[in-house]
């Protein structure tokens, strides 16, 4: 009886550190977007379904914004659109286009008086096609330009708890990628790159365990 509990409980801590190891954004959400945001953003993004803790549904409506001046966004009366979110903090398929999202993560965290209009161009100005302005603000407006060069004079910072952090939601380019403002959640454990070692003793305990209760 102690031996099937002691095994048991391997099994149970095994599956939570799998559980922790595996955690990151969903395969796919369902979103719908409205341009010109009533956020002080450029598009609002209701996640309908699809969200896990790391990207939960909606409430709260996330804060939105444009990362191709090229293509186009649907707006709220379209229907729901499925979206493959990227987290800014890893690697990011060379299949999105390409931009400098740490320097984009500075910004959105450190937005200061600039508004959406600003803002906008300035992430505008950090991705491939580096071109646009939004509703006539250039880039050689002073605040944009404000912000840039915040940025670039951080190139070694990211987004810590309290923050927020840009994910990318992509569609194969069928329609434009839209960067999305993610919560940090507040004390968050720091131990998942510790959690896959120490699931694989636990892992092989367990077989050990099982194969010598056969043996005997």
């Amino acid at each position: 009886m102690m031996k099937n509990r002691v095994n048991v409980m391997l099994f149970i801590a095994l599956i939570a550190l799998v559980a922790v190891v595996s955690a990151g954004m969903p395969a796919s959400v369902q979103v719908i977007t409205t341009k010109y945001g009533l956020h002080n953003d450029y598009v609002d993004a209701n996640i309908v379904s699809g969200g896990n803790a790391d990207l939960p549904n909606s409430p709260p409506i996330y804060l939105g914004w444009c990362v191709d001046t090229q293509g186009v966004i649907w707006d709220g009366v379209s229907p729901l659109e499925t979206w493959i979110p990227y987290s800014t903090l890893d690697v990011i398929p060379n299949t999105v286009p390409p931009a400098n999202w740490q320097a984009i993560n500075y910004i959105i965290n450190h937005k200061g008086s600039a508004n959406v209009y600003q803002i906008q161009t300035a992430i505008w100005q950090l991705t491939s096609t580096g071109v646009g302005h939004h509703f006539g603000v250039p880039v050689s407006d002073p605040g944009v330009q404000s912000l840039l060069a915040a940025a670039a004079s951080h190139p070694t910072w990211q987004p810590g708890q309290g923050d927020v952090y840009g994910v990318v939601l992509w569609q194969g380019g069928r329609i434009q990628a839209i960067l999305i403002e993610v919560p940090i959640p507040p004390n968050v454990p720091e131990f998942p790159s510790i959690a896959l070692p120490i699931a694989m003793i636990l892992g092989t305990v367990f077989v050990i365990r099982v194969v010598k209760q056969r043996e005997n």
